[in-house]
C-alpha cells in the first residue's frame, strides 16, 4: 500500500457498492450553495447505485419545489427524492429522522438492497476518493474494531492552505492511542466528532442494537449536544482498550500527514475565515506532531496541560451559541420543557 493508502482493488469493490444517502437539510436559501456542491459530489460517484434522500424541515412548497429541482438537475434518474418532517418536538430532532431509513430501508427489512448507507450534513461535501478509504480502511480495520473515520477541513485565505476545523492546537500523535497499518498510523483523535458516518450492513446491524442508534438512550454514550449526537455513529460503541473511541484517522509516517483521502470539506469555510474564532487556525501540514515518535518530558508535560484545554473547549464550542429572539421565544421554552421531562422520567 502506498503513502495515498489505496490499494487499486478498492475503487473496483467501491464502484460496485449501492449507496442510500440521507442528508438533513434545515432549509435556508443562502444555503442551498452548499447542499447543491454536495449533491454533485454524490452525483460523481461511479457506482451501481446512488439513492439520495433530502430530510427537510419545510413544509412551503414552493422551499420543496426548489429542492425537488435540485434532485432533478442533479441527480436524473437516480431516485433522488424529498421527506419533509413538519411536527418536530424541537428543530434539532430533524437530524434523527433518518434513523427510520437505517431500520427499514437499509437494514434487514431491505433484503440487501443496498451495499452502504451514508448520513451527511448539509455542507459537507463527501468525495468517491473519501468513499474508496473509507471501503479500503473499513477491511483493515476491521479484526481491531475500530472504524476509519474523516478531517473536517477548510480553506484559509490567511494561511492561503487547508486547515482542521475541529482543533485549536497541533495534535500530538505520541499521546494519542493508534495502530500501524504499514506505512500508515491510525490514530485517534483528541475531540473524535464527525458530521457524517458511513454504514456497510454488517455496521447497521450492530448499530441497530447500541444505545447510540436512539435519541434518548445516546445521551449515556457522550455528553454531546443532539445534532452532534446524530452524526456520531458507532464512534463510542463497542471501543477496543487502549483506545478512546472507535474512530482513527490515517498518517502517512512519511510525511507526518493525514492522507488527504480522508479529508472532508466543510463547505463554508466559516472557521478558517473567522478572526474572531480560535478554530481552523491549524494547517493541515502541521496538525500533527511527533509522529512516530516520543515527545520529551518538558513536551509531554506542556502538551498535556493544553489538551486538557483543548478537550474541554471543543466539547463546550457545540454548546456556545448567539441566542435570537426567535430563539428565545421559541426554543429557549422548548429547551426548558425538555428538560424537566427528562428529570421526571419523560425521555424524548
Amino acid at each position: 500500500m502506498g503513502d495515498n493508502g489505496l490499494h487499486p482493488p478498492v475503487s473496483v469493490t467501491a464502484r460496485d457498492a449501492r449507496i442510500l444517502v440521507a442528508i438533513t437539510v434545515h432549509f435556508n436559501a443562502a444555503r442551498l450553495e452548499y447542499l447543491a456542491e454536495v449533491m454533485r459530489s454524490l452525483a460523481e460517484f461511479p457506482v451501481a447505485v446512488m439513492t439520495v434522500i433530502l430530510v427537510t424541515n419545510t413544509v412551503h412548497e414552493a422551499e420543496l419545489a426548489v429542492l425537488r429541482r435540485l434532485c432533478d438537475e442533479i441527480l436524473p434518474g437516480q431516485g433522488a427524492s424529498v421527506r419533509s418532517y413538519e411536527y418536530l418536538a424541537h428543530p434539532h430532532y430533524l437530524t434523527w429522522r433518518h434513523r427510520k431509513m437505517i431500520a427499514s430501508e437499509f437494514g434487514g427489512g431491505a433484503k440487501g438492497r443496498y451495499t452502504h448507507f451514508i448520513y451527511l450534513e448539509d455542507d459537507i461535501r463527501l468525495s468517491f476518493a473519501n468513499f474508496c478509504y473509507f471501503v479500503e480502511f473499513r477491511e483493515v480495520l476491521r479484526d481491531a474494531g475500530l472504524l476509519p473515520s474523516f478531517l473536517r477541513v477548510e480553506y484559509s485565505k490567511d494561511l492561503n492552505g487547508f486547515v482542521n476545523s475541529d482543533t485549536k492546537i497541533p495534535v500530538d500523535v505520541s499521546h494519542q492511542a493508534q495502530i500501524e497499518v504499514g506505512h500508515i498510523i491510525m490514530t485517534n483523535m483528541p475531540f473524535p466528532y464527525n458530521p457524517c458516518y458511513i454504514l456497510d450492513a454488517a455496521l447497521a446491524a450492530e448499530f441497530l442494537r447500541t444505545r447510540s442508534f436512539k435519541r434518548e438512550s445516546s445521551r449515556a454514550v457522550t455528553d454531546m449536544e443532539v445534532r452532534e449526537r446524530a452524526a456520531m455513529g458507532l464512534c463510542y460503541e463497542n471501543v477496543p482498550e487502549p483506545f478512546q473511541c472507535r474512530y482513527v484517522v490515517p498518517i502517512s509516517k512519511t510525511t507526518g500527514m493525514a492522507l488527504n483521502r480522508a479529508w472532508i470539506s466543510h463547505l463554508p469555510n466559516n472557521y478558517a475565515n473567522d478572526p474572531k474564532s480560535d478554530f481552523g487556525k491549524v494547517r493541515m501540514d502541521a496538525l500533527f506532531v511527533n509522529v512516530g515518535g516520543s515527545a520529551s518530558r518538558a513536551q509531554q508535560g506542556a502538551v498535556d496541560e493544553a489538551g486538557r484545554t483543548e478537550a474541554h473547549a471543543t466539547r463546550g464550542r457545540a454548546k456556545r451559541r448567539r441566542w435570537s429572539n426567535i430563539d428565545f421565544y421559541l426554543i429557549l421554552p422548548n429547551k426548558i420543557i425538555e428538560g424537566l421531562r427528562w428529570r421526571l422520567g419523560y425521555k424524548r
